[in-house]
């Protein structure tokens, strides 16, 4: 059986969302696990957040 982990990190300052794509670096100890993903945007100044989306599950490398 499998032991399940419970952690969250996020990624601030990232790109801008007309760029298409952001890459995130998890920990090496993630290698081979499988990672529930959402996504968020903030405006340039951050005084606005929007609301989570859940995007699915991926296999971290």
């Amino acid at each position: 059986m499998r032991t399940i982990a419970m952690a969250s990190m996020g990624c601030w300052g990232g790109n801008t969302r007309t760029s298409g794509s952001q890459v995130v670096t998890v920990p090496a100890t993630f290698s081979g696990d499988e990672l529930s993903c959402y996504i968020a945007f903030q405006n340039e100044n951050q005084s606005e957040v929007s609301n989570s989306t859940y995007l699915g599950e991926v296999i971290a490398l």
